[in-house]
């Protein structure tokens, strides 16, 4: 134990848990946040046409006003209402106020989410890790640093990312209130118990991470993502709150607007989601017009289904996404028996949660693949990314070894380049387009996850042999 403690009395006099330190990362966040709101008022309050002023808050703010006014919610806006009942039905009050009052309510909500996801994920990952609180601040902001230009799009574009990205910090956060004290690798031997003190979930814990799920689900359903790993890993508890708080946020619109209504609503969005993968591009009305995954999005899944449809063979596409899916996690495997993590024995319940770095890297794995592999995905969304760029912020922080260091150096590189290549210009608007449907951004994402794995797991590998000479 003596190595461990002397690790955390390193970190502690590191130059990023110092009182100046902390209050220069908190203003470099809040400033980001801040600059994100900002663009989001100025281009509101512009002389734009009303669709172009409030963007997508503006197809919200009409479907709950056709809601209101007995017009189809479908039908609503410039590009239709796409989600299931449960946004336009709680948005309902908005249709009362104006949407210039509206708009302003909604940057702010963006704003906190922003705020919230931003401090509770940076403590979360930072427990995880081992680290102590005093990091949190120093990582946070350097993630942001990384993903400001996403954030600064997804201001602009007034969508429901900060919502989603709060709900996966809320489920990170989650996994961190119930990990216990590390006991993979080598350093199991420094306790005799190492499971002795870990602490379950309460249900107020698991009630937060299933009403702040079901509510993302109540947005968009690849949030159902995290069911199927809460069950494999033992978390029974989060998969029963997820259940609940699924079924309890898609419930809420029939006490609000009644049976029709609420029956009407679901028909149309789950209508609409299923007409997304037609290849005709017909939309029938009454439902959802999502934009067609087989030509909207950078997702991986949809360049394979674009190379597949150019080989006139569509059927290939999602065979082809499939095979990558297995590349990657053959790659994962790989490096967990590279390093002696176990993939699956001894990985269920109580034994889980005494490995909380192969909690962070597994769940950042559920974000990245559902962000880099969904047919939905477009660039606004990576916004979403931030506990990937938390993950590896904090790996490079706390690296105690030059190849940590360098592999967390490699994956902010890649995440970053992912985000910003090519630079935003009519010069670049061919290779943007280009870049887009060979999904060089979520390719990005998938390797900057990886060399995050390897990071995560070389560096508990390194302090294991470091414990164990002792």
């Amino acid at each position: 134990m003596e190595a461990s403690t002397q690790s955390q009395v390193s970190q502690q006099s590191a130059w990023w848990a110092s009182p100046p330190a902390r209050r220069i990362a908190h203003a470099i966040t809040l400033g980001i946040i801040v600059w994100g709101a900002i663009a989001c008022y100025r281009m509101m309050t512009s002389d734009r046409v009303i669709d172009e002023r409030f963007r997508d808050f503006y197809e919200f703010y009409d479907a709950a006003d056709s809601l209101a006014n007995g017009r189809d919610v479908f039908k609503a806006g410039k590009l239709g209402y796409v989600y299931p009942p449960m946004l336009v039905t709680l948005m309902l009050p908005f249709a009362k106020i104006g949407i210039e009052w509206a708009g302003v309510v909604w940057m702010l909500f963006n704003a906190a989410c922003f705020a919230a996801s931003a401090w509770l994920g940076g403590r979360a990952v930072a427990r995880l890790l081992g680290l102590p609180v005093a990091a949190a601040p120093a990582l946070t902001a350097l993630a942001m640093i990384v993903l400001a230009d996403k954030i600064l799009s997804d201001f602009k574009m007034q969508q429901v990312n900060a919502a989603m990205l709060l709900a996966w910090v809320v489920g990170l956060w989650g996994m961190a209130r119930v990990a216990g004290p590390m006991s993979d690798g080598k350093a199991a031997s420094a306790s005799k118990h190492p499971t002795s003190d870990i602490r379950h979930p309460t249900f107020l814990v698991a009630l937060a991470v299933g009403l702040a799920t079901g509510f993302s689900v109540n947005l968009k359903y690849i949030a159902l993502i995290t069911l199927p790993y809460f069950v494999l890993r033992g978390h029974i508890k989060f998969a029963l709150g997820v259940v609940v708080g699924t079924l309890f946020w898609a419930l809420v619109p029939w006490a609000i607007i009644g049976w029709e209504q609420f029956a009407y609503l679901w028909r149309g969005a789950l209508g609409g989601l299923l007409q997304a993968t037609d290849a005709s591009g017909v939309r029938a009305d009454g439902n959802a017009r999502l934009m067609n995954a087989r030509t909207f999005g950078i997702s991986i899944t949809t360049a394979c289904v674009r190379i597949a449809d150019g080989l006139q063979k569509p059927i290939l596409g999602p065979l082809f996404a499939g095979v990558l899916l297995l590349v990657t996690y053959a790659i994962t495997q790989a490096l967990y028996t590279r390093d002696g993590q176990p993939m699956w024995l001894g990985r269920f319940g109580r034994s889980e949660r005494a490995k909380p770095r192969l909690m962070l890297v597994e769940f950042v794995g559920l974000v990245t693949i559902a962000m880099a592999f969904s047919p939905q995905t477009n660039a606004r969304h990576i916004v979403q990314m931030l506990p990937l760029a938390l993950m590896l912020a904090a790996t490079l922080l706390g690296a105690t070894s030059p190849r940590t260091r360098w592999l967390s150096i490699a994956g902010l590189v890649v995440l970053w380049f992912g985000i910003i290549f090519p630079p935003a210009m009519p010069a670049t608007k061919e290779l943007r387009q280009w870049w887009q449907e060979v999904a060089g951004l979520c390719t990005c994402l998938v390797i900057a996850w990886l060399l995050g794995v390897a990071a995560v797991l070389r560096e508990r590998s390194d302090s294991a042999e470091r414990l164990g000479s002792h």
